[in-house]
């Protein structure tokens, strides 16, 4: 009787893990920021938020090539968890975090990433209201863009003036301000900003969410 050899049926790879995947080879890890907003304001929304959100540590999961770094602000305070390589932690830090009353904390979240010795290549800005002085935005942004490093704020709502700040963020630094509804989830955002850091303009056009994918990309050079 003749054995035959199985047939070993390679497995499926999402864009991201190969965009991803590419940087295993370099020194360098894509060093990704998330500041998000978990003050009172949220709350109602906080467990959709949460399921969102840990959809987008799973696709990171796993990927040692990346490096992520989380702040989350309520309550007055700003807590950093510092720059991780394994998703599933940051996962887990951050869904065990609760909305708590307070004002936004953006700035000082900037900062922290504008004075860190490590660069990101890209921030994740995830709120729903802006509550600090509006001015105070442009210096940390100014200073972001000249470290390489691009801004994706991802608002809720329709506060005008986080929408404002936010495309001041976006606009200064390169990155975009996009708000947030049913066809474009912040797992899909999260997703492609991530992508687009990883990867590059190339990688991006791989994610699914063919709207998402369309407003992460830069506007055509005149």
């Amino acid at each position: 009787m003749i054995m035959l050899p199985a047939i070993i049926r390679p497995n499926k790879t999402t864009a991201l893990t190969r965009a991803v995947a590419a940087f295993k080879a370099q020194r360098r890890p894509a060093h990704i920021g998330l500041v998000i907003d978990a003050t009172g304001s949220r709350e109602h929304s906080w467990e959709q938020a949460q399921t969102a959100q840990l959809r987008m540590f799973k696709d990171l999961a796993g990927l040692k090539a990346l490096q992520l770094r989380l702040l989350e602000f309520g309550g007055g305070k700003v807590t950093d968890y510092g720059w991780q390589g394994d998703a599933l932690k940051v996962a887990k830090k951050m869904a065990a975090v609760r909305c708590r009353q307070g004002l936004t904390q953006f700035i000082p979240a900037l900062e922290a990433f504008e004075k860190d010795k490590t660069k990101a290549d890209a921030l994740i800005l995830i709120g729903d209201a802006f509550e600090e002085c509006s001015n105070a935005v442009l210096m940390p942004s100014w200073n972001l863009r000249d470290r390489g490093t691009r801004v994706f704020c991802f608002r809720e709502g329709d506060d005008p003036v986080a929408a404002s700040v936010f495309n001041t963020i976006a606009e200064t630094t390169g990155g975009r301000s996009i708000k947030l509804g049913d066809q474009l989830p912040l797992a899909d955002l999260c997703s492609g900003a991530a992508l687009l850091a990883a990867g590059g303009e190339d990688a991006l056009k791989r994610l699914p969410n063919a709207k998402a994918r369309q407003l992460l990309l830069p506007p055509p050079k005149p």
